[in-house]
């Protein structure tokens, strides 16, 4: 799923409510786990994964495919957002 894909996506979905998850690549299958119980509980929300990562890798790709959108963090209008990652508090 590339991220431009995931963005015509959003547009689609027609919900009233989101639910979202954010992480890097290597804690997707814990964002997973969150998504697929909330999904068992809820199949009228709207899933979405915020990826802090520049690029999706291909398992999370593959994973998230008919589970939830996939989105860089990077791009929904956090203030100074590339700073983020590096501070610690």
């Amino acid at each position: 799923m590339t991220f431009r894909r995931a963005e015509q996506n959003c547009h689609e979905l027609m919900n009233t409510t989101a639910i979202f998850t954010i992480s890097s690549n290597n804690y997707f299958a814990f964002s997973r786990t969150l998504l697929e119980s909330v999904k068992k509980h809820h199949d009228d929300v709207d899933l979405f994964f915020l990826l802090v990562d520049e690029e999706a890798n291909p398992q999370v790709s593959s994973a998230a495919a008919g589970l939830c959108t996939v989105l860089p963090a990077q791009e929904i209008g956090i203030p100074a957002f590339r700073k983020m990652p590096t501070r610690r508090g």
